[in-house]
């Protein structure tokens, strides 16, 4: 059984991401970016979106960047979210998959209001 068919209604909810994001969206925040998924999920659709991929896990951001190797629209930053986000510019979309339910609810309300 392959890790997305463990989540439910995963695929579900990926194409309601991809339908939301507004079709002038041309650069994107993904937090917690593990392997970069959401990334090519919307890259599949909209290949010249420029997307910071930012995770603490350096094996995770290794799968990206091995992944991404060949697009220089795709940037990598090891960071923890539990610390203040550096100063990465402006997103026309922030993103997430799994990476923001391990935060605490104060680091969440945080994040959302310095986005």
């Amino acid at each position: 059984m392959s890790h997305s068919a463990k989540i439910p209604h995963r695929p579900e909810d990926e194409s309601v991401l991809i339908d939301h994001l507004p079709e002038d969206t041309k650069r994107i925040l993904d937090l917690g970016t593990g392997d970069g998924r959401l990334i090519r999920l919307i890259k599949t659709n909209r290949p010249d979106t420029e997307a910071v991929a930012l995770d603490i896990s350096p094996t995770m951001l290794k799968s990206t960047r091995e992944h991404f190797a060949n697009d220089p629209k795709v940037k990598f930053i090891e960071h923890d979210l539990g610390q203040p986000l550096p100063d990465l510019g402006y997103f026309d979309a922030v993103i997430t998959g799994f990476a923001i339910h391990e935060l605490k609810h104060e680091r969440k309300r945080e994040l959302r209001r310095n986005l």
